[in-house]
C-alpha cells in the first residue's frame, strides 16, 4: 500500500486477514447458552467482534475508493456496515454502486 496506494488487492487482502479474526468469536457465541454467565461472556465477544469489523473499514473503504466496481469489496463493505448497524454508510455504498 505504501508502494501503490492504488493496488486494490492490497487493501482486499489485509481486510480479509483481519476478518479470520471473526472465527473464533463466532465459534464460540454458538457455543454459549443462555445462562447469565453465558449471556454476560456472549456480549464480551460481540464487542470484540465489533471491534474486528471497525478495524478493516478503513481497508474496505480505501478499496472501495480506489475500485468503486469491485463488487467483492463493495458487497463486503455493506456487510460490515450492516453488522455495525451503520445505516447511512451502507446507503451510500449502495447509492455509489447503482451509478
Amino acid at each position: 500500500m505504501e508502494i501503490n496506494p492504488k493496488y486494490v488487492n492490497a487493501y482486499i487482502n489485509l481486510a480479509a486477514l483481519k476478518l479470520e479474526n471473526e472465527k473464533p468469536i463466532i465459534d464460540e457465541m454458538n457455543k454459549l447458552g443462555t445462562s447469565d454467565k453465558d449471556m454476560k461472556r456472549y456480549e464480551v465477544l460481540k464487542k470484540q467482534r465489533e471491534a474486528v469489523f471497525r478495524s478493516v473499514i478503513p481497508y474496505l473503504e480505501k478499496a472501495f475508493e480506489v475500485d468503486a466496481k469491485n463488487e467483492a469489496v463493495s458487497s463486503t463493505l455493506i456487510n460490515v456496515y450492516s453488522a455495525l448497524e451503520m445505516t447511512a454508510e451502507k446507503k451510500a455504498v449502495q447509492a455509489k454502486m447503482q451509478k
